[in-house]
């Protein structure tokens, strides 16, 4: 997995957008010597899942921060839920 993050962050094709940020490309991280790795499970994105994260990060947001939640987190937020929302 660091082998990926280095190649990541030196600019190589190894990511795709996901509706959660960035996840690896098929194929772009070594498995080599372990047990069978379900990728695709691995890298699943539980839509009901997130949805509830979502709203736990509100919440905490709200508690810790209230009105001085910084805008630019508050939209990315909310872009969050509209992309996990479309799943």
């Amino acid at each position: 997995m660091l082998d990926w993050c280095f190649r990541r962050c030196d600019n190589h094709d190894v990511a795709e957008r996901s509706p959660i940020g960035y996840i690896p490309k098929t194929n772009a991280i070594d498995v080599e010597g372990l047990e069978k790795v379900n990728m695709e499970k691995l890298f699943d994105i539980p839509r009901e899942y997130w949805i509830d994260e979502v709203e736990r990060l509100r919440r905490y947001y709200d508690e810790q921060l209230g009105s001085d939640l910084p805008v630019a987190i508050e939209k990315e937020l909310n872009d969050l839920e509209k992309r996990v929302k479309a799943i």
